[in-house]
């Protein structure tokens, strides 16, 4: 594991199934996966809601204090949907 200070991993909400296995490799217990807010659903087109409704309405969650830039997530999600960004 290779920490970088300047980056934060990122969930692409129209790609999440909440299948979680970017929970258990995060290191740091940084990634959740919860129920999606209704305020967030505005965001995301129709046909990301089927899916997050298809998917019972969880995903995966960030805790950016938490994150160590390390993508650990990145490589075991099955759907692609964690990337990085610059803090």
């Amino acid at each position: 594991m290779r920490e970088n200070p300047h980056l934060i991993a990122v969930v692409d909400r129209s790609r999440c199934e909440a299948r979680g296995p970017c929970t258990s490799a995060c290191p740091t217990h940084a990634i959740t996966v919860k129920r999606v807010p209704d305020v967030d659903l505005a965001g995301i087109s129709r046909l990301s809601r089927l899916k997050l409704w298809l998917h019972g309405g969880e995903q995966a969650f960030i805790d950016a204090t938490a994150c160590l830039g390390c993508a650990e997530c990145v490589q075991v999600c099955p759907e692609n949907a964690l990337g990085m960004r610059k803090r």
